[in-house]
């Protein structure tokens, strides 16, 4: 008899514990979800205008900010130009260069399988104007 009541004490504790872990498991479970791939684009958008805007990338162009629309999944990358002006902006070159720098990046990679557009707005230092707004969208870079 002694046995048999150890043993079920046994069983009990053994499934109190098992319901225990998935209990206390479940809310974790919940809590580490992983990200949407949308969730993670806007995730370090976020993070690249809190830490490393403005950047510098080249010297007379400023990258200001970064922006993600998950409406349409459209990345936008906004840059300040100094110094030349709209007549001296090379415009149709500036658009062959970022074509193909999207087409064969590799850090746009992931991006690019999830359809997203790109968007590229230059802007004058002197006066503010739109130097370059270009929209490159799945259909042109596949």
């Amino acid at each position: 008899m002694y046995l048999c009541i150890n043993f079920l004490i046994y069983i009990k504790n053994y499934y109190m514990k098992k319901a225990l872990i998935i209990f206390f498991s479940i809310p974790m479970w919940v809590c580490c979800q992983r990200q949407t791939f949308d969730e993670a684009v806007a995730a370090e958008v976020e993070r690249f205008n809190a830490q490393e805007a403005p950047k510098r990338v080249e010297e007379v162009m400023t990258q200001d900010s970064m922006a993600y629309d998950i409406a349409t999944h459209t990345l936008s990358y906004f840059y300040t130009v100094e110094g030349l002006g709209e007549e001296r902006f090379p415009k149709e070159q500036l658009q062959q260069q970022i074509l193909q720098h999207i087409r064969s990046s590799i850090q746009l990679k992931t991006h690019k399988e999830h359809d997203v557009s790109f968007r590229y707005r230059y802007m004058g230092r002197q006066g503010g104007n739109v130097l370059l707004d270009l929209t490159v969208r799945p259909e042109d870079y596949k």
